[in-house]
């Protein structure tokens, strides 16, 4: 009687990822180290969510294109990429041991983490001269004897602050001091916390 009073369809329903987000949402600009942590829940397992739902496939990132300074990104069934970056500890940076989302207010969406193209495809414009080079000693600037290195990740995002299963992620290593542009690294560094540099590539800004 419920049922027919209200119209409501008897199969399981979901609320749009608009209003509902399984994460604790950060503030604008929030910064994440590794003190901080994350808190809340997961996302839903994959015998809740809708049968047309496609899980995102693994991404790959492109290298860091010194003339547009944008990095590409790419993952089948993603409908929304992040980007983030760690910043470890001892090179020197004011803010070392931090995770920060790659992102500048000063550019349109479609240069910024969100939305993908119909083929999954995201480009987002890294400004590290500013964000990274002005934070560093002048020791370190134009000496590769004194490498600062940066750990880039790109994933998939499944809504506002929660991105898809970090395996899924592509990770690359650069070195933003050596050179005149970023050098990408033969290996990854280690010691930053997967998760946390996840859930600071899908940080929504909005």
């Amino acid at each position: 009687m419920a049922g027919w009073l209200s119209g409501e369809r008897a199969e399981r329903q979901f609320v749009s990822d608009s209003f509902v987000t399984p994460y604790e949402s950060l503030p604008t600009g929030a910064v994440l180290d590794h003190r901080a942590g994350v808190h809340g829940r997961h996302a839903a397992s994959a015998p809740t969510c809708s049968k047309s739902y496609r899980t995102p496939e693994q991404a790959k990132l492109q290298p860091f294109d010194p003339k547009s300074q944008t990095f590409t990104a790419q993952a089948d069934c993603a409908v929304n990429l992040g980007f983030a970056m760690w910043i470890p500890p001892g090179q020197g940076a004011i803010d070392g041991d931090t995770y920060h989302q790659i992102y500048s207010e000063n550019y349109k969406p479609d240069m910024s983490p969100g939305a993908t193209s119909a083929g999954g495809s995201k480009t987002v414009a890294w400004t590290y001269h500013a964000s990274l080079l002005d934070d560093l000693p002048s020791y370190h600037v134009g000496k590769p004897h004194a490498p600062a290195r940066v750990v880039v990740m790109a994933i998939p995002c499944i809504a506002d602050n929660l991105p898809a299963e970090t395996k899924v992620a592509a990770v690359a290593t650069y070195d933003i001091a050596s050179g005149k542009d970023p050098l990408l690294q033969p290996h990854n560094l280690r010691g930053y916390d997967v998760k946390l540099l996840a859930h600071a590539a899908c940080q929504a800004n909005t």
